[in-house]
């Protein structure tokens, strides 16, 4: 059984064979080139979003929500209301009662294609997201993100930074950009990933980003979420030993060896 199969994943996503295949789906037509970079360098599902999972109780639960009636948030959010995204996503990281109805209520919102970018901290994640972003929206896309933050274990709170490097995005309607904090989960991702996808689906938003927190060898989750797996590495990242241990590496769809015109770039490709 191979690694993608004990995480979950489809058989397709398992197979080296369809990563082209999953690339193209995720990135749109044309050739995908996998290369060096420096350091400076679905279908909308929201036709029948309100209507699934209505029962005579939902107008009910969904006064429960501080932030409004979770049922008019969603068709709020599909018409593209972006306060009322940002209200449903709130609700959802609270994985209260509300989030149980949202669910219910987006359960067929998954986006066209879930691209998910890890590595440890420092190797330019937030730098190449930003880049991706660019790149989707020329060829058309609608393009969330969802930037994963650390949690202090000191304090409990996260400074939620990574989309300070996407400001660039901001005026533009097409593009939504979330950071999220872990709450204290491990893994690299936060629990609630699989419902703030769903409601992302929901709004009409093709391509999803999902940035992981700075990760290490076993913090694998975004590979049971990601159809395409992008695995950022940086020079001197470890010699040959290192680079057949098992772990992250065996979960990439595609390497990006980042900030290449630093010493050791060659050894490292």
């Amino acid at each position: 059984m191979c690694p993608g199969q004990r995480l979950g994943w489809p058989e397709e996503r398992s197979d080296p064979a369809t990563i082209p295949a999953r690339a193209q789906r995720a990135f749109g037509a044309g050739s995908v080139t996998v290369g060096l970079v420096n350091e400076g360098g679905s279908t909308r599902q929201t036709g029948q979003t309100g209507q699934t999972g209505q029962t005579g109780r939902v107008g009910q639960v969904g006064q429960v929500g501080r932030r409004g009636n979770p049922q008019s948030l969603v068709s709020a959010a599909t018409g593209g209301d972006r306060v009322a995204l940002g209200r449903l996503l709130s609700l959802v990281e609270e994985a209260g009662e509300a989030a149980e109805v949202i669910d219910r209520l987006v359960v067929t919102g998954w986006p066209g294609a879930v691209v998910g970018i890890t590595g440890s901290p420092g190797v330019g994640k937030s730098t190449l997201t930003d880049g991706l972003v660019s790149v989707l929206r020329g060829r058309g896309r609608r393009v969330a993100v969802l930037a994963i933050d650390p949690t202090s274990p000191v304090s409990g709170g996260a400074i939620l930074g990574d989309r300070v490097r996407m400001t660039g995005h901001g005026a533009d309607h097409d593009v939504f950009i979330r950071s999220v904090a872990t709450r204290g989960a491990s893994g690299g991702l936060t629990t609630t990933v699989p419902g703030l996808l769903r409601v992302i689906g929901a709004a009409g938003f093709d391509t999803v980003i999902l940035e992981t927190v700075g990760v290490g060898q076993i913090e694998l989750d975004v590979a049971g979420v990601a159809e395409t797996v992008v695995l950022v590495v940086t020079p001197g990242a470890g010699d040959e030993v290192q680079a057949v241990k098992a772990g992250v590496l065996e979960i990439a769809s595609l390497f990006v060896l980042n900030k290449a015109d630093l010493d050791g770039a060659a050894q490292t490709e």
